[in-house]
């Protein structure tokens, strides 16, 4: 379930290759940099995908599945 980042009009754009669907889906994103944390909630059936404000060099990124549990990776 490792998600593809690339920069999007100055934004990180992310795609998680995850179904989404009602029983198995990516719940919530956020990414914390130093001094920031931004939230995005997903919901069932829509595109896991999700765009966050670039920060200086990055942060972590933190997902959760609703089957899986709780992850993160370095952006």
């Amino acid at each position: 379930h490792t998600p593809k980042t690339e920069i999007v009009d100055d934004e990180f754009y992310v795609t998680f290759p995850h179904e989404m669907k009602k029983e198995h889906y990516i719940s919530f994103a956020a990414l914390a940099g130093c001094d920031r944390v931004y939230l995005m909630r997903l919901y069932p059936e829509q595109d896991a995908a999700v765009r966050f404000p670039r920060m200086g060099g990055g942060g972590t990124l933190y997902f959760y599945c609703t089957e899986h549990g709780f992850m993160k990776v370095k952006i």
